[in-house]
């Protein structure tokens, strides 16, 4: 019916009014025509700022003054920098972090800047954590708009010298550690928090990368 109100809208654009159209039923091959009557396109015709207030009113047990969001990892680098940036934005910012003194101090300093800022006591590997941050915004703002994946490890030696770069030597159990936390615990943190993200009308997940995941630089010779 999709296509026939289309028509519709074509139909009152152009003025046949009161007039029909005849419509073929060719996709179920079934020969039947089906008559239909348009109105006039006085009476067609949509008021948009009665619309728009409509709108509005629909959405008016919706608070959305603010946006949320979550940024694991936050007390600290770019984690700390992204919820400085936040801050003209207007959002309020939860951040993530493992050491909740460490996590108070620099929700101090944010909001020292400026930033609308609380803290989460949050470990990204641990699965307990994912539930209470769902927890946490389900009671505190029935809803996610921004979910920031900064939190993760770099295992190894810097600069990168050690058999830790290199794919021959590396040794799979810190393999299995980097993978399990800045892979599967990012994917099952964003799983737990999707329902909330969903509840936002748009909603963002934002997943942080570095030069140790570039392909191009760890096959460069040099």
């Amino acid at each position: 019916m999709r296509y026939l109100g289309n028509i519709a809208f074509v139909a009152s654009v152009i003025g046949l009014s009161r007039k029909r159209l005849d419509i073929a039923d060719s996709v179920g091959c079934r020969n039947m025509i089906e008559r239909i009557e348009f109105p006039a396109p006085s009476q067609a015709r949509v008021n948009p700022k009665a619309a728009w207030n409509k709108f509005q009113a629909e959405r008016s047990d919706y608070p959305m003054s603010q946006k949320i969001a979550f940024i694991t990892g936050g007390n600290r680098g770019l984690g700390f920098q992204t919820a400085i940036e936040l801050k003209d934005a207007g959002v309020k910012v939860v951040i993530g972090s493992r050491d909740l003194a460490q996590g108070e101090q620099a929700v101090a300093k944010l909001r020292a800047a400026g930033v609308d800022a609380d803290v989460l006591e949050f470990d990204i590997t641990k699965a307990s954590d994912a539930q209470a941050a769902y927890d946490y915004f389900n009671s505190h703002y029935g809803r996610l708009d921004i979910l920031v994946n900064n939190a993760g490890i770099a295992a190894g030696t810097f600069p990168g010298t050690g058999p830790e770069h290199s794919a021959t030597q590396v040794a799979a159990d810190l393999l299995h550690k980097v993978f399990e936390t800045n892979f599967f615990a990012q994917v099952a943190l964003t799983n737990a928090l999707l329902p909330l993200l969903r509840k936002s009308p748009a909603g963002r997940i934002v997943n942080l990368s570095s030069i140790l995941g570039s392909l191009a630089l760890h096959a460069d010779p040099k």
